[in-house]
């Protein structure tokens, strides 16, 4: 029974750290730095194009606006994002049509948008005009009433169908979805239709949902409180897209849509037909826990329950198995800083089996994880009434059954890089073993139960 009310402190001493850690954070913060990202990623996009580096320049962009897109950051630094986009195409890569459609997003933004003195040029002017006189004259033809669309009914494999949709003035509409499934989904996503006159709207569904067969989608007119006002299909009788198989080339990230909201993104790093499958990272940490004597070398007992485990370094391998999903194995390697009887132990290693879910798409934010696995993790413990006051802290090890969870926040750093902060706890069982390795002597292992909580940061590259 003694044992057993132990295990159930350390249980809750886990989860509490887990609850508490998430109640803590500064989500509410984070959304207001998602201006000065976007301005950021574009002043960093517009230095590698004036390297000439103008498909990196596009990736950062990119970037930069669907970061702006996700958040809801329709101020001048999203506009400025889709006007250097637009620079891009029409001077780095010579894409017209494309760098027109960039122009009209940017004025769907800011009207008022001008291009710098640095980048501008006759040409590039007189696109940027055109496309603001596109947008004027479609604003000026709304003599519609309710909501029009001309069904698509045939998208190629691979690529990112646009949804084109007219509302009425007589619609009082906060937000226009179009509700998309491809084939083997049974829940719709969603994704916003963006505003480019006074009564167009277009929106793509994610070239990931154009894999199979066919695609369902439907559209939605929704009112500030959230209620669908106006459609055109719904979820129980929604229009179909039939998919023809593809004639050739490869996908490339072309076909990204900045337009997606709630995580429904097609350009996300974790997306596993643009982005990586696999990544390897290294974290270093601290943090401490619940333990109990008697202590490894001295065989002291421990008056309280908390040990500090100042250092480890935890190696990690994964796999990810969706946009959002991910495997990995983990070593966890501790070092007893502090420690000094003479022939303490001097590591503590572990190996975990971890899952991690990302709440974005994007791979960045909050994500949530859990862990299993086995192995040792010390602790150390000042040894009261010691005789030397350099050999008075001696270690303790709890295990060798090891499980928990876990929160962090993902941030990408460019490029394949990525910064991970993450706070986990670990619950650790002895379940009945209570001696590992050649006992008496050295390398023998006396584990007990107890619970241990950490704090780390890992530099993550994605392949």
């Amino acid at each position: 029974m003694r044992y057993l009310n132990k295990t159930l402190v350390a249980l809750s001493l886990a989860l509490g750290g887990v609850a508490a850690v998430s109640l803590a954070l500064p989500t509410s913060a984070l959304a207001d730095k998602s201006s000065e990202r976007v301005k950021a990623k574009t002043e960093q996009a517009m230095g590698e194009y004036d390297m000439m580096e103008f498909e990196a320049a596009k990736s950062l962009l990119m970037e930069a606006i669907a970061i702006g897109e996700r958040n809801n950051s329709k101020g001048p630094e999203l506009a400025g994002a889709y006007l250097n986009l637009g620079i891009v195409y029409f001077s780095g890569l010579g894409e017209e049509e494309k760098a027109s459609e960039a122009f009209a997003n940017a004025l769907g933004v800011d009207g008022d948008v001008k291009l710098s003195v640095a980048y501008s040029t006759p040409e590039m002017s007189e696109l940027l005009e055109s496309a603001r006189g596109s947008l004027s004259s479609a604003g000026g033809d709304c003599a519609i009433t309710g909501l029009e669309h001309e069904l698509v009914d045939e998208a190629p494999a691979g690529s990112a169908p646009e949804i084109r949709a007219r509302l009425g003035a007589d619609v009082d509409a906060a937000s226009v979805l179009v509700y998309y499934r491809g084939e083997g989904q049974l829940e719709f996503s969603k994704a916003v239709m963006k505003k480019t006159g006074d009564c167009e709207y277009v929106g793509n569904i994610p070239t990931r949902a154009a894999q199979g067969d066919f695609v369902h989608y439907y559209i939605a007119a929704l009112d500030s409180s959230g209620k669908e006002i106006e459609h055109k299909g719904t979820s129980g009788s929604p229009n179909i897209i039939e998919v023809a198989a593809a004639t050739g080339g490869s996908l490339t990230s072309d076909n990204d849509n900045p337009l997606a909201a709630n995580g429904d993104k097609d350009d996300s790093l974790l997306t596993p037909k643009k982005g990586p499958s696999v990544f390897l990272s290294i974290a270093a940490g601290t943090g401490g826990g619940y333990i109990q004597g008697p202590t490894e070398k001295t065989g002291s007992e421990v008056d309280c329950c908390i040990g500090p485990a100042l250092l480890h370094i935890m190696p990690e391998i994964g796999y990810y198995l969706n946009d959002q999903l991910s495997l990995s194995g983990a070593f966890r390697l501790g070092f007893p800083v502090g420690a000094n009887v003479d022939g303490h132990a001097t590591v503590a290693p572990a190996g975990l089996l971890r899952v991690r879910y990302a709440l974005s798409e994007s791979g960045e934010g909050i994500q949530l994880s859990g862990a299993i696995g086995g192995g040792v993790i010390r602790n150390t413990v000042t040894i009261k009434d010691a005789s030397d006051s350099n050999m008075d802290t001696d270690t303790t090890a709890m295990g060798p059954v090891l499980f928990g969870g876990g929160v962090g926040y993902g941030m990408s750093l460019g490029g394949p890089m990525r910064l991970v902060a993450e706070v986990n706890a670990l619950a650790a069982i002895n379940a009945g073993i209570d001696e590992l390795g050649n006992c008496p002597g050295n390398g023998c292992v006396r584990p007990k139960t107890g619970a241990q909580v950490d704090a780390n940061l890992a530099l993550l590259f994605a392949f």
